[in-house]
């Protein structure tokens, strides 16, 4: 419901956003150097038996499986031809005292390319040395004597990462891969410089296609993942830190972040648990003592998120985030100078300024200081981020709440709706909830939104429960506090709070839908029904109860139940393409009246062309109504518009394999196991997948 993060998480992501351009880009080609920890990274598993299969791998890029496989050769045949080849590939790695023994003895025996294996040892002697031009100099030289080797190319885009001149890093990439469409390391540094660029969508493609070509080399996971983890895709980030942990149990900037996204995905012990086995091997670790402190705040341990953050103040005394941490847990332990201070260190550091002014203002309501709460409400908006904006917008109307000024309040509240969705602060009868209030009793509640826009679900729950003590008829404790309690676990508080909110405001919509939603999740079907039911009748184009009425009778395999309420759907929100897709996909399931399904998919399809759900099911419909051939079609476009969803791969694969495509279909199969391990989806594509691998696919 709360979608402010503040400026220090904010600051924390491009913190980590530096850090992986940082990194990354400054990383040697087969190795990553973290604070002092050097891990090779890109080893691959590969056979180099013929100097063509040396010079092969070392067109793309993997250079340690060269210099493993070209030793082994040439300790065979001493006079075979890849000594320059050998040559270049150490000094990739930085071994240039082995390397230029061999080159050497590659110029004598008038090796294929030496003159270009020494212009490349050249450039490669710049880089190490910091010298820009001379590096430049010497590829350009390599591109001349040779312009179809992508190594020179390669050379530059890593040159021009490591000045994060993206736009020139990404075009050396380009022509690198133009040459050598398999350089697993020129499509990484590809991906890396369009993350500059902020062109994420291609930057993730690109990141996933070096993955492929090289799946032992960690880089391009820890990169897609840290994408992930700014996206908010907590979960896929999730796995990809858990893969790169485990290929290189030392890298711990993987676990770095995969303390950090469990964090943000509500796993605190695990994020615990994950910052702590950092901080063991890496007692210097700033963004693991940061998450440490942050979970433990989370999680109500003020004390134990007091000590840590003493020390992450001290590591980074000019980390802002540390202070602002600092002045929410004296707060909540009751000690508002010491808060204020904490504050006043944070203020100056801060890049931006409105995280701190806002929390600042917040204390100043708590205090019942109304005048100097509104004053630094009002100087925090100027540079606050949207989602501050909006959470600030909602603390303002309950500044007007606690003036009884119902207009201004109802005002305010119009302006936050992307702070508390489904608030809808038009339906709440002011007066009678709010008239009776003690004077500036909504200081609690203030001081909860605050909280629960950080996640930071005990201390806010107890905030507003503070208020409800105070004033029993608070409507915005009632419902934030239920859902920051339920968003912790504490359903029985949360279905407390809600049945009040709904008993003092028997057609307010949102108290029913919050009802619905955590009974749904509690799987108590029939009080979760009857609740959206009444959402329904008091608001007819509820387009989210609707669909979690669908889910429900999926569940029960109620089918009447379901197709009645998706036509309702329909008929109540015709220019809506939900309900049509909906109705689409219960008749393609059930193989009935796909004649039906198949014109209510197109529907759907053309009120939101390139919607991947709605492909998704028009490819079904396609598929039990035994088109494959345009099944297929739509499908492929579905994957590619929704590359992680388990489903649809899962249909993609399913067709692929009518139509014998089966080493395809098993990749797709595979995909859904990891995708949903444990599900029905994975079940069901297990028990296909052995057919693919009898009749000629891949396991």
């Amino acid at each position: 419901m709360a979608g402010d993060m503040g400026n220090r998480e904010n600051s924390l992501k491009r913190w980590a956003s530096v850090l992986m351009s940082v990194v990354l880009a400054l990383s040697a080609l087969v190795s990553i150097e973290t604070f002092g920890a050097t891990i090779d990274v890109t080893k691959t598993q590969i056979k180099l038996a013929t100097p063509e299969q040396v010079r092969d791998a070392f067109r793309r890029g993997l250079f340690i499986p060269v210099t493993e496989g070209g030793s082994t050769l040439l300790a065979a045949q001493t006079n075979a031809p890849i000594k320059g080849t050998l040559a270049v590939a150490l000094a990739t790695l930085g071994a240039f005292d082995k390397a230029e023994p061999l080159l050497k003895s590659a110029e004598a025996a008038k090796e294929p390319q030496a003159r270009l294996h020494r212009i490349l040892f050249e450039a490669l002697i710049a880089e190490k040395a910091g010298k820009v031009d001379a590096l430049t100099n010497a590829c350009m030289r390599a591109i001349r004597e040779d312009f179809r080797h992508p190594v020179a190319y390669y050379l530059l885009a890593k040159s021009a990462l490591d000045r994060k001149e993206f736009a020139r890093a990404e075009k050396h990439a380009n022509e690198a891969l133009a040459f050598e469409p398999q350089m697993a390391p020129s499509m990484f540094l590809l991906g890396i410089a369009r993350h500059g660029l902020n062109k994420r969508e291609e930057a993730a493609q690109d990141l996933a296609k070096a993955m492929q070509m090289d799946p032992l080399d960690a880089r391009p996971r820890l990169a897609l993942g840290t994408l992930y983890a700014e996206a908010g895709a907590h979960a896929q980030a999730v796995g990809l830190f858990r893969e790169v942990a485990t290929m290189n149990p030392t890298m711990f900037i993987a676990r770095e972040r995969l303390g950090l996204s469990l964090l943000e995905l509500g796993r605190t012990d695990e994020a615990v648990a994950t910052a702590q086995e950092v901080l063991q091997s890496q007692p210097q670790s700033i963004q693991a003592r940061y998450t440490l402190a942050l979970a433990q705040l989370r999680a109500g341990k003020i004390e134990e998120a007091e000590r840590e953050l003493k020390l992450f103040t001290e590591a980074a005394p000019n980390a802002s985030e540390g202070y602002y941490l600092t002045g929410l847990a004296k707060a909540l332990r009751n000690r508002p100078q010491e808060a204020h201070a904490s504050l006043a260190k944070a203020l100056p550091l801060a890049a931006q300024r409105s995280g701190v002014l806002s929390a600042m203002a917040t204390f100043h309501h708590l205090a019942g200081d109304l005048d100097e709460a509104a004053k630094g409400f009002q100087e925090a908006l100027p540079g606050a981020q949207p989602g501050m904006t909006d959470r600030i917008h909602f603390q303002l109307g309950l500044l007007a709440l606690d003036r009884k000024d119902w207009k201004k309040a109802h005002e305010w509240f119009q302006k936050s709706t992307k702070f508390v969705s489904n608030f809808r602060s038009d339906l709440l009868d002011y007066p009678s909830l709010f008239q009776a209030a003690p004077a500036k009793s909504l200081g609690s509640s203030s001081l909860g939104c605050l909280l629960l826009a950080d996640r930071f679900l005990v201390a806010s729950r107890d905030s507003f429960k503070k208020s409800l003590q105070s004033h029993p008829r608070d409507a915005v404790a009632l419902l934030l506090g239920a859902s920051a309690s339920a968003r912790m676990g504490d359903s029985p508080q949360a279905l407390e709070w809600l049945a009040k909110l709904a008993a003092l405001q028997p057609n307010y919509w949102p108290a029913h839908y919050a009802l619905g939603d955590l009974y749904l999740n509690r799987r108590d079907w029939e009080k979760s029904e009857a609740s959206l039911k009444r959402t329904i009748e008091l608001d007819p184009l509820n387009e989210a109860s609707y669909l979690r009425l669908l889910g429900i009778y999926r569940e029960k395999k109620q089918h009447d139940q379901a197709d009645a309420t998706a036509r309702q759907m329909m008929a109540k929100m015709p220019s809506n393409p939900l309900g049509f897709n909906e109705m689409a996909a219960l008749l393609a399931d059930r193989k009935e009246k796909l004649d039906e399904a198949l014109t209510l998919a197109k529907k759907a399809l053309s009120m939101e062309m390139k919607n991947g759900y709605f492909l998704d099911t028009l490819g079904w419909v396609h598929y039990q109504r035994g088109e494959f051939t345009q099944a297929e079609k739509t499908l492929r476009e579905a994957v590619a518009a929704l590359p992680r969803h388990p489903e649809v791969r899962l249909h993609l694969g399913l067709v692929l394999f009518k139509n014998q495509k089966l080493e395809e279909s098993g990749t797709h199969l595979q995909q859904v196991l990891s995708l949903a391990p444990g599900s029905s989806l994975a079940k069901e594509a297990q028990d296909l997948l052995p057919k693919t691998v009898k009749l000629g696919g891949t396991p």
